[in-house]
């Protein structure tokens, strides 16, 4: 009986001490990971679950091939996708953070837990590298005032042109005011074009210009070129209805944007240049004969053309030197022959 009972209390202490070793597995577990998988993959290899580790190696012949594999080059990769569970990346946001001296609070840690199934992202894969505001703002919004204060937006490590930083949010409390009046997915939507074409005026920066002048102060250039809330919002509008994103050639959308930036009272020659769009006028790098202009002034042919152009005829012949199909429409119906339009600066004939 004693023999018993000593086999008894042996096995519930063993018991007791498994469940000790699997609740220290867990908390574990959600500790920060800061390994860089760039700098060493084996090491951030083995911080990760079974699971993920046989959901990574299904993918390759053996570990070696996976670990050469890695490299800036390959990464981010459809390849590497697929095997993180939510639990690894609450711990990659924590290293994140820990890369810009945000130590989390149990607060802040159980908010970004929180928060984590709303924003399905996976690291190893096609947001690899990309700043965390573009695939997890959530996590962002969890950070208490003064571990916002050690957070930096550093969108200066990929965009180079001034103007448009002065035009972006500078804290996270903006931000954030931004995410509110819209939401976190157009939010990052925006951020991640604005990443991804470092900065070259895409048309987001433009739609998203009525949360900006609500949300921070904009420079003293917009403002006397007429934007402000009604104005931002009017544009805003109309580029949601034209346009859905980056076009292949954005010389071609210029001239339709400066249409929608007219028509809504605001000065598109002070806006376009505040982001060192350069406005061509007329006569650039054409050598067209005075003689020749003179003699086109006085033709009634072409005194019917000029009745019959659209500005964004116009705009398109400047930025793209091609005339558009319906200004060759408009030439048939004034009688004058493809060949005399296309020696001719049509913009003189707007004037």
């Amino acid at each position: 009986m004693k023999k018993f009972f000593l086999f008894l209390i042996f096995s519930s202490l063993a018991f007791v001490a498994c469940g000790q070793n699997t609740i220290m597995n867990e908390v574990d577990s959600t500790s920060p990971l800061t390994i860089n998988p760039l700098v060493n993959f084996s090491l951030f290899f083995n911080e990760l679950t079974q699971s993920e580790k046989d959901c990574l190696m299904s993918k390759f012949e053996n570990k070696d091939e996976m670990v050469n594999f890695v490299s800036s080059d390959s990464l981010p990769n459809d390849q590497m996708s697929g095997c993180l569970s939510e639990l690894t990346n609450f711990r990659i946001i924590q290293g994140l953070l820990i890369s810009n001296n945000i130590e989390l609070d149990e607060t802040e840690k159980q908010c970004i837990q929180d928060k984590m199934s709303s924003e399905n992202f996976d690291y190893l894969g096609y947001k690899f590298g990309k700043p965390v505001f573009t695939y997890s703002i959530s996590s962002l919004f969890c950070l208490n005032s003064t571990s916002r204060q050690n957070f930096s937006l550093n969108f200066q490590s990929f965009i180079e042109s001034e103007p448009i930083l002065r035009v972006l949010p500078d804290n996270l409390d903006s931000l954030e005011c931004i995410a509110i009046k819209t939401d976190n997915e157009t939010i990052m939507n925006s951020l991640d074009s604005i990443y991804i074409n470092s900065g070259a005026f895409p048309i987001q920066i433009l739609s998203l210009l009525p949360y900006l002048v609500e949300c921070s102060e904009l420079p003293s250039e917009l403002s006397t070129a007429g934007l402000d809330i009604n104005s931002s919002k009017c544009l805003s509008d109309k580029l949601a209805t034209n346009f859905s994103g980056i076009g292949e050639n954005f010389l071609l959308e210029i001239p339709q944007i400066i249409q929608d930036v007219e028509s809504c009272n605001i000065n598109s020659e002070k806006l376009l240049s505040y982001f060192e769009i350069e406005i061509p006028s007329s006569n650039d790098d054409l050598d067209i004969p005075e003689e020749l202009q003179n003699q086109v002034l006085g033709d009634d042919r072409f005194i019917c053309l000029s009745e019959k152009l659209e500005l964004s005829d116009v705009l398109e012949f400047l930025y793209t030197g091609t005339l558009s199909d319906s200004v060759l429409n408009s030439a048939n119906e004034c009688d004058i022959s493809k060949e005399e339009i296309e020696d001719l600066d049509i913009s003189e004939l707007l004037n």
